[in-house]
């Protein structure tokens, strides 16, 4: 009788394994192209923060067919709404998800402010820019 022997992968080697496989599944829904995101300027001066949650569906050849106010600001909802009506996924299954955009302001002010984009995935994206200027009062 024949003695088979079994294939025993590092423990590292079989997560890289699985990573790779779930890598490769979830690029079939990556954004091809968007529009960057901006932070309200109305918003901004009114240092409003917080989370806008928008429902979306993806068709057949990418597009967002679909965007839905779930919960957030109504001085951020509409820029939200928006961008991710810019956005085009590779073509695939149709797709139902929801999107955070998180919508949040540094400490410090800045006479001319800068913006930092960071998109975790498709399902999250933070929006950071400095506060306004506070002018004196006269």
């Amino acid at each position: 009788m024949k003695m088979r022997k079994k294939l025993r992968l590092p423990l590292s080697l079989g997560f890289l394994l699985l990573g790779s496989l779930i890598t490769a599944v979830g690029q079939e829904r990556r954004i091809v192209s968007l529009e960057m995101p901006a932070y309200p300027p109305l918003a901004r001066q009114a240092r409003v923060q917080g989370a806008v949650t928008i429902e979306i569906e993806v068709d057949e050849d990418g597009g967002v067919s679909l965007a839905n106010l779930v919960d957030g600001h109504p001085l951020l909802k509409a820029e939200a709404i928006h961008n991710v009506r810019t956005w085009k996924f590779r073509a695939g299954a149709p797709l139902r998800t929801t999107v955070i955009f998180d919508f949040r302001m540094r400490d410090e002010p800045a006479p001319t402010p800068s913006i930092r984009v960071v998109f975790d995935s498709y399902r999250r994206v933070e929006i950071t820019t400095d506060p306004p200027l506070q002018l004196p009062l006269y």
